[in-house]
């Protein structure tokens, strides 16, 4: 299933103005970009997912990331865990 920009502003639960600040983008282009006024590009859903993962260490929270970016973070955070050990 593909996924679209509304449905990551509402696991983050948050306004489309915090979710385009966020993602770094001029608010007019975030929604033409939600209703599908403007085409959602892979580099738009990559904002989009490193702004949920900022709002997610923002509110130290988190339970709203999809399961995919979730799994990501901790094999990462695994990583992270490994690489400091060995030092």
């Amino acid at each position: 299933m593909e996924e679209k920009l509304s449905q990551y502003r509402q696991w983050a639960g948050v306004t489309q103005a915090e979710m385009a600040r966020t993602m770094g983008i001029p608010l007019r282009t975030y929604e033409d970009l939600e209703s599908e006024k403007a085409k959602f590009r892979p580099v738009h859903a990559n904002a989009a997912r490193w702004a949920l993962l900022e709002i997610a260490a923002k509110n130290d929270d988190v339970s709203r990331l999809p399961a995919g970016i979730s799994a990501l973070v901790f094999k990462v955070g695994k990583l992270l865990e490994n690489k400091k050990g060995g030092h």
